[in-house]
């Protein structure tokens, strides 16, 4: 609750079009502040066993007003935001993919044919008995494997998303 305080108030005293108090607070170190607190919600979070089991909602919560603090900071010139990437850069960018990878595993369960969004097993009888409406059943699409199928998008540079070429991109 103290953390989650904190990055509220960040956020009330970082959200200004002030690009000179921007650059103030890079100077002054929010960034690494910032970034230290992502680092510690990623560590935070992966308590998934017991005894400790995170709270991954509220660690969430947590990281978006984190996230949001950083790009009110970010606000600054590129001059700023450039000495910032150079000092936490390489941490941030860090965190930030296995931010965005564990999203994306998040979500590919959530809707995963095989298994319920609220992570439970996966009941076929349940499913067909729900589809009374017409629309077809698991039974006839049981030629289809989902697993199979490609996960990411395919890359305007031929391959697929995360491939190498989209190093380029970036």
């Amino acid at each position: 609750e103290e953390r989650v305080d904190a990055l509220e108030a960040a956020i009330a005293t970082f959200d200004h079009d002030n690009r000179d108090r921007h650059d103030h607070e890079i100077a002054v170190g929010a960034d690494i502040a910032i970034v230290k607190t992502l680092v510690f919600l990623e560590f935070k979070s992966q308590f998934r066993r017991e005894p400790i089991q995170a709270d991954m909602e509220a660690i969430t919560r947590e990281i978006g007003l984190a996230l949001n603090a950083l790009e009110c900071v970010y606000r600054a010139s590129s001059e700023s935001v450039g000495e910032s990437f150079s000092r936490v850069g390489t941490d941030l960018m860090h965190i930030l993919v296995i931010l965005i990878d564990d999203e994306v595993k998040n979500r590919l369960r959530a809707f995963s044919p095989h298994s319920s969004p609220t992570g439970g097993s996966y009941n076929r009888n349940e499913v067909e008995d729900d589809d009374k409406d017409g629309n077809q059943s698991l039974e006839d699409n049981d030629s289809v494997d989902d697993r199979k199928r490609p996960v990411t998008p395919p890359s305007p540079h031929g391959g697929s998303v995360g491939s190498i070429h989209d190093r380029d991109i970036m």
